[in-house]
């Protein structure tokens, strides 16, 4: 048996790492810490970087210090109202590109809610595309990328890269031109 620092609790081995803190208090500290404004800050920056990557666009051009500057200034008590509902996800703070397309740079960015976001990308992502042959020929028009992949078969990542003209991403795999509507 070993006495957690922390709750002062005498456990099981099995319950400790390689700290005098069990694994129970363990957990909570590092949730109190994520859910903090400076923690929830690291976390959607460290995200920021990995999207970036996948989407081959340029990392942030601003470091984490600044985006917690940034979320300062622009908070409009995002947090508060998080903490508050009891961590409802939908609530939780979230950093938004304006445009899509473009990178995540300070004027490129604003504040909102995750459900606001997450409402944002499904509209984004539902835009109408069109097949053309490469002689111009209209084929098709698609109510979104998705129902364009399903009807033609044709993986909805190819049918987005040539959407945005990546011809680099759709590794010559599309026989056709995809344009959004």
């Amino acid at each position: 048996m070993k006495r957690c620092k922390r709750c002062k609790i005498h456990k099981h081995q099995d319950h400790f790492k390689e700290v005098n803190i069990c694994i129970d208090c363990r957990r909570e500290m590092n949730l109190a810490r994520d859910r903090s404004v400076v923690g929830m800050i690291k976390i959607i920056y460290q995200s920021q970087k990995t999207n970036s990557i996948q989407r081959s666009h340029h990392l942030p051009d601003y470091t984490m210090e600044e985006l917690l500057v940034f979320y300062n200034q622009n908070d409009n008590g995002l947090h508060k109202r998080w903490v508050e509902s009891g961590y409802d996800k939908d609530l939780k703070p979230s950093v938004d590109r304006i445009d899509s397309e473009l990178s995540y740079t300070l004027d490129n960015i604003e504040m909102m809610t995750w459900a606001e976001n997450n409402a944002k990308g499904r509209t984004e992502r539902h835009k109408r595309v069109m097949q053309i042959t490469r002689l111009g020929e209209v084929i098709g028009i698609f109510d979104s990328i998705k129902d364009a992949s399903v009807e033609t078969g044709i993986p909805a990542s190819t049918i987005h890269y040539g959407c945005n003209n990546d011809k680099k991403k759709t590794f010559g795999q599309s026989r056709f031109k995809w344009k959004y509507v």
